[in-house]
């Protein structure tokens, strides 16, 4: 039931299928190492010393061939852990970091890896808050420096990157994102429970997934969706799907004015 957003369902993802390519897998996440996977670990003690787990992971490659520390995404103790002298003092280069998530910290010794998933800040930065801008210009240069390589999830974002930050091509690969078996061709009676209980029939509605906020443009398919003509509105009515977030007040005014008038649900 764990709802992510899409570099949090990036990193569940890759997490989750490690052990498919690896036979021995440990994770980390708030200061618990565990061999499987798991979303909900207790937290432990704010003052447990955590050295204690990172001397195991450093450990644990004399008892594997492979070992991958996956750290929890947004993990409150991850900054905490990162700065503890004992994560830094690792140079060993059976280890491998790989953070999904833009950005590698100045103190590890160890080959890295990110993957960097847009530069939307760059190209549309009105589409940003100020702190995400403030954190991705003073950081993502950083860490693109510090990295080994770069994993980019599509050529325009390695276009982008060469560009603007004049990086080696080479220590860039284009590894697209995957698709989840859930997306595939459902019939009407597997869809029939959800159809009902939103009113809608079978193929017969327009469908945007994505949380609402200023860069998803969604004021943009709202325009286009109300010139179609109101047979066709009413017949393949618009269904918004995606988390309020931020600087979208008027936005889901217009929004809801949409679905009192009965042309959109949301």
């Amino acid at each position: 039931s764990k709802k992510f957003t899409g570099i949090e369902r990036y990193a569940y993802e890759l997490a989750l299928r490690l052990p498919e390519h690896h036979e021995h897998v440990s994770y980390l996440k708030n200061g618990v190492i565990t061999e499987e996977f798991q979303l909900n670990l207790p937290i432990p003690d704010a003052k447990r010393n955590l050295k204690s787990y990172l001397v195991k992971i450093l450990l644990s490659k004399y008892l594997s061939p492979v070992m991958f520390p996956v750290l929890s995404f947004y993990s409150k103790q991850k900054n905490r852990l990162l700065k503890k002298p004992s994560f830094a003092m690792s140079s060993d280069k059976d280890f491998i970091y790989h953070n999904p998530n833009y950005f590698v910290p100045e103190i590890l010794e160890m080959p890295s890896i990110i993957t960097i998933h847009d530069v939307s800040h760059i190209d549309v930065p009105q589409y940003h808050s100020e702190p995400t801008l403030v954190w991705l210009t003073k950081n993502l240069p950083q860490s693109i420096e510090r990295s080994n390589h770069i994993i980019t999830v599509s050529e325009f974002t390695k276009r982008r990157l060469v560009d603007y930050f004049k990086v080696n091509p080479e220590t860039i690969s284009v590894t697209y994102n995957g698709i989840s078996e859930a997306f595939k061709p459902y019939s009407q009676e597997e869809c029939h429970s959800v159809l009902v209980k939103y009113g809608l029939r079978y193929k017969g509605f327009l469908l945007s997934v994505g949380t609402i906020e200023p860069r998803k443009n969604i004021d943009s398919l709202l325009s286009a969706f109300e010139q179609l003509p109101t047979a066709e509105i009413s017949h393949f009515p618009l269904v918004l799907v995606g988390k309020s977030r931020w600087k979208n007040k008027q936005l889901l005014h217009r929004i809801q004015r949409l679905v009192t008038a009965g042309k959109i649900l949301y």
